[in-house]
């Protein structure tokens, strides 16, 4: 009583195709070179800070494709070494 028939719903029978998405990147070397020299010119930065500001120099894109690109160039966030922490000396 509760079921609904399929056939009865328009466009029931239809049925939608994706087609592929036609990716036009003749920019991802510029902003691949663009990543490049943020990381350069500041080390510290990983790729989500690269990624705003990319953004804000008006570069499309999503972070995910910002992370594609920072990882296949072989960037990371250079970690620092840890201080090492000098141990009180032991009272005679």
């Amino acid at each position: 009583m509760g079921c609904i028939d399929q056939a009865r719903l328009p466009g029931s029978g239809t049925r939608h195709l994706d087609l592929p998405l036609q990716i036009s990147l003749p920019d991802q070397a510029g902003l691949a070179a663009r990543i490049k020299d943020i990381c350069m010119t500041r080390v510290r930065y990983g790729c989500r800070r690269v990624h705003v500001l990319l953004q804000r120099e008006g570069w499309t894109g999503n972070i995910k494709r910002t992370y594609r690109i920072y990882r296949d160039l072989g960037l990371q966030l250079r970690n620092k070494t840890p201080k090492r922490r000098v141990k009180a000396k032991l009272r005679g």
